[in-house]
């Protein structure tokens, strides 16, 4: 777990897909974005087997300053997401 001043964010593996993995391998994503800020875009995707659907922001690395930024972005993401899953 990393630790961003009072935040606990949790990352693990699993939730990211890594520059070796192709996301549409896995899933396929809407090409029309949801919304979009200042980091990137968020897509609509399926999972190709399991037909789950779930929401995908795709960040470009040159778009993170810092390690700090990214996890502060993760924790937005994640008090905006967590509501709506419980």
């Amino acid at each position: 777990m990393k630790k961003l001043g009072d935040l606990n964010i949790k990352l693990e593996r699993k939730t990211f897909i890594r520059k070796s993995d192709n996301i549409d391998i896995s899933y396929t994503v809407e090409k029309k974005a949801l919304a979009s800020g200042s980091y990137g875009a968020v897509h609509k995707c399926r999972h190709k087997i399991t037909k789950e659907e779930r929401a995908v922001k795709i960040i470009p690395k040159f778009k993170m300053a810092s390690v700090e930024s990214f996890l502060s972005e993760v924790e937005m993401l994640r008090l905006v997401v967590s509501p709506l899953f419980k």
